[in-house]
């Protein structure tokens, strides 16, 4: 068997026997890989420094209970306005 059509075979020793094959270039598949594992570190080292200013502490205590809604602002009022009738009005007028 020839090894002409293989370049770089002639010269080995039986140990190294294999095919030669140049390393394949990084295309912009692997510069998208890297920019997408260093956007991953940097969102947990970002995380890490916002969880180290609450101690680790990922279970917040539960929020103080709402006060009612008031419904109407009848209901809010201190004070009940009466109206005084005629005859309350008269007597008041002529007294």
């Amino acid at each position: 068997m020839s090894q002409q059509g293989f370049p770089g075979l002639g010269n080995q020793s039986p140990q190294q026997q294999g095919v030669a094959v140049e390393k394949p270039k990084s295309d912009v598949y692997t510069v998208m890989l890297l920019i997408a594992l260093l956007a991953i570190g940097a969102a947990i080292a970002l995380l890490a420094s916002e969880l180290d200013k609450y101690n680790w502490i990922t279970n917040p205590a539960p929020p103080p209970p709402k006060a009612p809604a008031r419904t109407s602002l009848l209901e809010s009022s201190q004070s009940v306005v009466r109206l005084a009738t005629v005859d309350e009005i008269s007597e008041h007028g002529s007294s």
